[in-house]
């Protein structure tokens, strides 16, 4: 299975223009990317000193929208259906998941707008 989840990884950061519907709940990013529905967290205290942050993936089969995961997440989170993985249990590959926590949040601000505006001012 670790070698499915590397390779959707590499897809999502790979064409980062599908992913689509960003909410954010606290360092959790909510998103759909292909029709499917997944977030990305970080745990910002290190499980190990010097071992940097932690990142999840998580995958919300049952969910139709990043949206309502979210709600869901604030109202109810037990009932919340999901499948997670942590970056630490993917060796070399466990930068992809910061890869892709870094392209979210720079999607969900709108970065890229705002630095061409400054640019083209």
């Amino acid at each position: 299975m670790n070698e499915k989840i590397v390779k959707v990884l590499q897809k999502i950061n790979g064409d980062p223009n599908r992913i689509a519907n960003i909410a954010r709940d606290g360092d959790e990013y909510f998103f759909e990317y292909a029709g499917e529905v997944m977030s990305v967290s970080k745990l910002a205290s290190p499980p190990a000193p010097g071992s940097g942050p932690e990142y999840f993936l998580y995958f919300y089969p049952k969910e139709s929208t990043a949206e309502s995961a979210a709600q869901t997440q604030q109202i109810a989170p037990e009932s919340l259906e999901m499948a997670s993985f942590k970056a630490s249990d993917f060796g070399q590959s466990r930068q992809l998941f910061a890869q892709l926590y870094k392209t979210i949040s720079v999607q969900h601000l709108g970065l890229d707008d705002v630095i061409d505006r400054i640019l083209e001012g």
